[in-house]
């Protein structure tokens, strides 16, 4: 999935859980201190993370996860797999 893309899909699923506006969202924005998410908003965006998008984010992935960045591409590498080489 495109990072554009996966960056407003965040952002909906944000703004749907928290029922706040983010109008500055970068790679760079902290998740619980710039978007001012506690522990059970964290837990519920992750929730309907997996489930909108259909992937699986184990607890030690998410301990690495601190900025807004972080996630996209935790989510990018399971959205899209690297490639197998296909001999011609």
């Amino acid at each position: 999935m495109d990072r554009n893309k996966l960056r407003q899909t965040l952002l909906s699923i944000l703004e749907d859980e928290t029922w706040e506006k983010f109008d500055n969202l970068t790679d760079e924005t902290a998740l619980r201190e710039g978007l001012n998410l506690d522990s059970i908003d964290l837990a519920s965006v992750m929730l309907e993370i997996q489930h909108r998008l259909d992937v699986e984010i184990a607890s030690d992935e998410l301990e690495k996860v601190v900025q807004v960045g972080d996630l996209l591409d935790l989510l990018q590498a399971k959205l899209d797999p690297p490639s197998q080489s296909k001999a011609a």
